[in-house]
Parts: C-alpha cells; sequence; structure tokens
C-alpha cells in the first residue's frame, strides 16, 4: 500500500530563450502507507525548499525531456531533488498527473 501527497506547481519564466518554455505541473509524491504522514510533515516543513528543487529540475529540463510520454527522466530528477532536500530517501515515486506547456 503506499501513499501520496499532492504537488501543484506553476512555473513562469518571461525568458526562456535556449532553456524550456514556462510549465504548469501537478504531480503527486508517493511513498510507502507507513511513511505517508512523515512525508506530508517534511514536504510542509520544506516546503520552499521543494519548491525551488522542483522548479531547478524542470527549468533545466530540454524540450525533448517535457515531451517524452513517461517523463521518467524528469520523475527521477524530481524524486532525487526532493528526498535529497529531506535528507531521506522517503519518496519512492513521483506521478505527473498534468504538465502543460505553455508555447509563447
Amino acid at each position: 500500500m503506499c501513499g501520496g501527497v499532492l504537488l501543484v506547481f506553476a512555473l513562469q519564466s518571461l525568458d526562456y530563450i535556449g532553456a524550456a518554455p514556462p510549465v504548469v505541473t501537478r504531480m503527486w509524491a508517493v511513498t510507502s502507507s507507513s511513511q505517508a504522514s512523515r512525508l506530508e510533515s517534511q514536504l510542509r516543513m520544506h516546503q520552499e525548499r521543494v519548491r525551488e528543487a522542483v522548479n531547478r529540475v524542470i527549468r533545466g529540463a530540454n524540450i525533448d525531456e517535457l515531451h517524452d510520454p513517461i517523463l521518467g527522466t524528469l520523475k527521477r530528477l524530481i524524486k532525487d531533488e526532493i528526498n535529497q532536500v529531506l535528507g531521506k530517501n522517503i519518496v519512492v515515486e513521483i506521478v505527473i498527473n498534468d504538465i502543460r506547456i505553455l508555447e509563447q
């Protein structure tokens, strides 16, 4: 059994020449059911640092990574960055169920 915490991010960048375009995404950080409440409290406690880490990963992504149907590289990098911020390997999977690339 797994537990999860919903993370919603709107990443806006007015100057993205040569970088990824602005992205709006909704994702779940998944952990074991026994760690769900711990993950939720850790994410609340480190909310801004987690947001910064996710921003860094998505803004550093190339267009191919954003258009990958399974988003494998992004999910792995986001999971690793969140676990690094939390100082624990508590997130076992990232599920991205909504990603919109705002072409300008």
